[in-house]
């Protein structure tokens, strides 16, 4: 959610140094028919960042890791010089777009592997996409042989088959483990993504 405000017309006589944000979110349990709305406060924020050229954020702020499709509520700010915190600035709220897929999860490896077994961990996405990574999607490809024998077959073409696979989690758990494996075969082509 980018915020943007003008800096105060009156700055008590001395530089405005910093700026910060209050704001809460409404949390909604849906409770058979009814709707019960909880208010969460949120920590304050303070917008000056000073390993930038421009520190203190003079016209505005970018709030980040927010939830999706969520009401924010009584969002204020006050700013400060050397002498005190001013008086807060008339509240506003805002509603945040609907949830968007996850960035795809971090650091995707293979930390086991032998004839029978290949292991995976990850890191949680960077990006959420504005809810919680509930559910992992893997998807890889093994290289087999059409038949055992593979008897009077000449070209490769003729002796692999190719089979897509999909394996759904059912999980946020950042680890998956592949077992009792053919020896011999190829699996290629993984990919994963949270849901």
């Amino acid at each position: 959610m980018q915020i943007k405000w003008e800096p105060p017309i009156l700055d008590g006589g001395c530089k405005v140094y910093e700026y910060e944000i209050y704001y809460s979110k409404v949390n909604v349990e849906r409770v058979g028919k009814r709707e019960i709305k909880k208010i969460e406060e949120m920590p304050p924020l303070t917008t000056s960042r000073y390993f930038k050229r421009n520190p203190v954020a003079t016209y505005g702020f970018t709030l980040t890791n927010l939830s999706g499709d969520t009401l924010y509520t009584n969002i204020r700010m006050r700013c400060r010089n050397k002498i005190d915190w001013g008086t807060f600035c008339a509240p506003i709220e805002v509603q945040t777009t609907p949830c968007v897929p996850p960035s795809p999860p971090l650091f995707f490896k293979n930390i086991k592997l032998s004839s029978s077994v290949i292991a995976f961990d990850w890191g949680e996405p960077f990006n959420t996409g504005g809810s919680p990574t509930v559910n992992y999607l893997m998807t890889y490809t093994e290289v087999r042989l059409k038949d055992e024998q593979g008897v009077g077959v000449k070209s490769d073409a003729e002796k692999y088959e190719e089979v897509d696979h999909e394996v759904d989690m059912e999980s946020a758990e950042c680890y998956h483990s592949m077992i009792d494996l053919r020896g011999e075969t190829e699996f290629k082509n993984f990919s994963l993504k949270g849901e």
